[in-house]
Formats: structure tokens, C-alpha cells, sequence
């Protein structure tokens, strides 16, 4: 594991606490792996999605996950067959809740990459699981 904590007092002569490897390893993965990719080949998606978590789904009887509000027109999600109303569950392979998720997901993909979204979508008042796949356009086509 990895050392987080030591607790040194006079009463004891000294308590470690360490964070699993398990649970350090995707962080140390991703951190050996990191590349800078310049602003106008970074990925591109085009939506606005808010995040579904777990008393909003409950209540509202809707899988947790990122609703999407709004598509842009044109962008690599209209282009893979997302639709507003979809519920991201899956990104990449990765279980995802947040938005902030998404975005961190995308920090290490380029303009062209691939990647396999799952979504629950809406079907007469239930949910059915679709799986798609988009290819990214370059953030520098779209953001000016």
C-alpha cells in the first residue's frame, strides 16, 4: 500500500494507515500514461448532460448516470445516434455518475479516437440499454 497517514502520541508508539494498492492503481496508470495534448487535437463530443445520482434517481424513478440535456448540432454525439433524454451509464468501458467523470475520461483523448458509450434510453416508460460508438471530433473544429 501506499502510506497516507502516521500517528505519532505518547500514548502509542506509533499507528500507520496506508490506501490500498488496489484502489491507488488506476490513479498511478493513468499518471504514468499522461500525455499533453495540445488544445486543437484534444476530443471533442458536444453535449450538455447533468448529473443523475442516486436520491434524484430514486425519486424520479430513472437510472443514475449523465442525462443529456443538449446535443450541438453536427458534433460527434449527434453524429453516433445519442439522442437528448439518453442517461450515460458507461463510458469508455468505465462505470460513470458525473459529468466530471466524462470530461476526465476525455482528458486523454484525440480528435479521431474511439470509444463505446452505453446509455439507458427511454422506450415507452422504460429504460433499455443501447450501446454506441463514437469517434471524436477535434475541439478546434467546434470551439472558436
Amino acid at each position: 500500500g501506499i502510506n497516507s497517514v502516521k500517528y505519532v502520541s505518547e500514548d502509542t508508539e506509533g499507528m500507520g494507515y496506508a490506501i490500498p494498492i488496489t484502489d491507488a492503481i488506476e490513479i498511478l496508470n493513468s499518471l504514468m500514461n499522461y500525455e499533453e495534448i495540445p488544445e486543437e487535437e484534444r476530443a471533442y463530443l458536444g453535449i450538455i448532460g447533468y448529473d443523475i445520482d442516486e436520491n434524484f434517481s430514486k425519486r424520479s424513478n430513472t437510472p443514475e448516470g449523465i442525462y443529456i440535456k443538449e446535443i450541438s448540432k453536427a458534433s460527434p454525439a449527434a453524429k453516433s445516434g445519442l439522442k437528448v433524454g439518453d442517461i450515460i451509464v458507461k463510458f469508455d468501458g468505465k462505470k460513470v455518475l458525473t459529468m466530471e467523470k466524462i470530461q476526465n475520461i476525455m482528458k486523454n483523448k484525440k480528435n479521431g479516437d474511439k470509444v463505446q458509450i452505453v446509455v439507458m434510453r427511454a422506450n415507452e416508460g422504460k429504460y433499455e440499454e443501447k450501446t454506441l460508438t463514437v469517434k471524436f471530433g477535434a475541439r478546434g473544429d467546434y470551439i472558436k
